[in-house]
């Protein structure tokens, strides 16, 4: 007879993969300020097979259907993981593009200097969730998968990224105004050195330094 003991290490496994996609989901909604729906649903269905499991326990049920579903729970809190990461990588990414195409890499990196470790942590768990998006039937593989995104980093630098941006916005701004009055001025000299030289060149031209011959007088009447 089979009792619910016998699966104690299983459960403790699920219990500890179980905090981290919660944890990872809660992290992901914060980013996105949103809820994380695939990532939900995957710990739906895990705490579903975990009460299938339990019911089977409680009514002397087949060991090995017991452990099968035991091992989908497991699985379907790596799939809950993996949803949440990839959703927080995602919104990151977007951010991260949006933000630099309106102000510009050069206010970005001088008002956070850390833009490029921000970026290379960025790019090292796309990668990995890039590449593990076509294993999500294999749990092994899967799990490895997540295991080495390394999110804290990645969360924390974004976080300071964020409480940046009022900085880097004004830095955009000041960018802007400076390369107006950069062409204001330009246009201007430009625009008076054509009025110089057009100046010039009237004063030396040869109409205008030959005398002008004066008129004869209209005699006509004198002679009658």
């Amino acid at each position: 007879m089979v009792h619910i003991t016998d699966f104690a290490d299983k459960l403790k496994e699920i219990r500890l993969e179980w905090d981290k996609a919660e944890s990872s989901i809660k992290i992901a909604e914060q980013i996105n300020n949103q809820v994380v729906f695939p990532a939900v649903k995957e710990l739906r269905y895990a705490g579903r097979r975990i009460v299938d499991a339990l019911a089977n326990c409680a009514t002397a049920g087949d060991e090995s259907a017991i452990r099968a579903l035991l091992d989908d729970a497991l699985f379907d809190c790596y799939r809950a993981r993996h949803d949440a990461i990839d959703a927080a990588i995602s919104k990151i990414s977007t951010h991260l593009d949006a933000v630099t195409s309106k102000l510009g890499y050069s206010a970005l990196t001088v008002g956070f200097p850390e833009f490029s470790a921000l970026y290379d942590e960025l790019g090292k768990a796309q990668e990995v969730v890039a590449s593990s998006r076509g294993m999500r039937s294999d749990r092994d593989k899967l799990y490895v998968a997540i295991e080495s995104v390394n999110m804290p980093p990645l969360v924390a630098l974004y976080r300071k990224f964020k409480s940046s941006e009022p900085v880097m916005r004004g830095l955009a701004r000041e960018e802007r105004i400076t390369k107006l009055i950069t062409i204001g001025s330009a246009t201007l000299i430009g625009l008076a050195a054509l009025i110089v030289a057009i100046w010039q060149l009237s004063i030396t031209s040869p109409a205008a330094n030959t005398p002008s011959t004066p008129s004869k007088p209209d005699t006509s009447s004198q002679a009658k």
